[in-house]
């Protein structure tokens, strides 16, 4: 889908040949790493996320991949926090999983997100991730959903009771305001990335730019059956 969106919108750029490995069975990365500069390409784009990532970033800074091309990823934070060290060159787009990062929304416009990040660190030593931003999310839009099915009708709730009131349910998290959409029974929230760096008051890579797009421009609406469809729908040239 990405190779779809990047020719639409770019596309007079040269798409050099890509690199595939199986997901989480590969530890040296080498190969790709050497095939990728022999092609001497401007931008990489690399698809890896947790610990595939941290091995390739790692292996790639011994080949000097940063000093020679410019790399994005919307997948570099696509676990803990910590685990990318401040060893990872800054300035490169670091994207993040399921559109949640720690420190953003910014706590100073977002309390939420500062109440969250701090409670949690202060339970387990560590920043939290994606995944115990969704669980925290998810837990209490189900509670929500679950405590007004049980005031409308009079009692404990059936899934069925349940069902209509998550359709469409909004609702606001550390990530932000989140909802559901009927359609797909998805959760939506806007696309967050942005660029790595340095952060005085962390020994990790953090995000020291950070990129909101609001979700609809850059997610299939309801009218489209699939992400690949609404993407080959746009004209050449198109900027969402």
């Amino acid at each position: 889908f990405g190779t779809t969106a990047f020719r639409k919108m770019l596309p007079n750029a040269e798409i050099l040949e890509p690199q595939f490995v199986p997901l989480f069975r590969v530890q040296d990365f080498s190969a790709q790493i050497t095939s990728l500069l022999a092609q001497n390409p401007d931008l990489v784009w690399v698809s890896l996320w947790g610990g595939d990532y941290i091995n390739f970033y790692k292996q790639a800074i011994g080949y000097g991949l940063y000093n020679k091309a410019y790399t994005a990823t919307t997948l570099a934070f696509g676990g803990s926090p910590q685990a990318v060290g401040k060893d990872h060159p800054a300035g490169q787009v670091t994207g993040v999983h399921a559109n949640y990062w720690f420190t953003y929304p910014d706590w100073t416009i977002w309390p939420l997100n500062k109440t969250f990040s701090e409670k949690f660190f202060q339970m387990w030593k560590e920043w939290p991730s994606f995944e115990a931003e969704g669980a925290y999310t998810s837990a209490y839009m189900w509670k929500a959903a679950v405590e007004k099915a049980a005031k409308n009708v009079g009692g404990y709730p059936d899934h069925t009771d349940v069902i209509p009131i998550l359709e469409n349910l909004g609702y606001n998290g550390p990530a932000g305001y989140i909802q559901i959409r009927k359609k797909n029974h998805q959760a939506y929230k806007n696309a967050v990335t942005g660029i790595g760096g340095p952060v005085e008051k962390y020994d990790f890579l953090a995000m020291t730019k950070v990129l909101s797009i609001p979700i609809e421009l850059v997610s299939a609406s309801a009218e489209y059956p699939t992400s690949k469809s609404w993407l080959e729908s746009w004209p050449v040239g198109y900027r969402p």
